[in-house]
């Protein structure tokens, strides 16, 4: 059995539909540019303009190099942000992780770090 406070998709008869805190949920859903989730002060006014347009849910890009700016050092603080101003506004937030490639471009990965 799924854990219940997790959204899941759920079939009632020949429907599928989104159960979000065990009620359906309609996503009314926007998506970032590619590099305005990177920074967060440029992102401030837009987490309000969202919820007044009546966006419930905000597709936001990660890149690992954000993550993993240099190879074995983790910062977590671009998604701990995005996470923290979503909440704030009442926008869901979905992330979508970009390792290596993104755009077609191998220029994603982390910086060499010194060993």
């Amino acid at each position: 059995m799924p854990h219940q406070n997790l959204p899941r998709l759920e079939r009632t008869g020949s429907h599928v539909r989104l159960i979000v805190e065990e009620k359906p949920f309609l996503c009314i859903g926007g998506e970032l540019h590619n590099s305005s989730a990177s920074d967060r002060s440029y992102m401030s006014p837009i987490w309000e303009k969202l919820a007044k347009a009546g966006v419930n849910t905000v597709i936001a890009p990660v890149s690992w190099e954000q993550t993993e700016p240099v190879e074995g050092q983790l910062d977590f603080s671009i998604v701990d942000g995005l996470v923290e101003d979503a909440r704030s506004t009442g926008v869901r937030l979905v992330l979508i992780w970009f390792g290596a490639f993104k755009n077609a471009f191998s220029t994603y990965a982390p910086r060499l770090g010194s060993r």
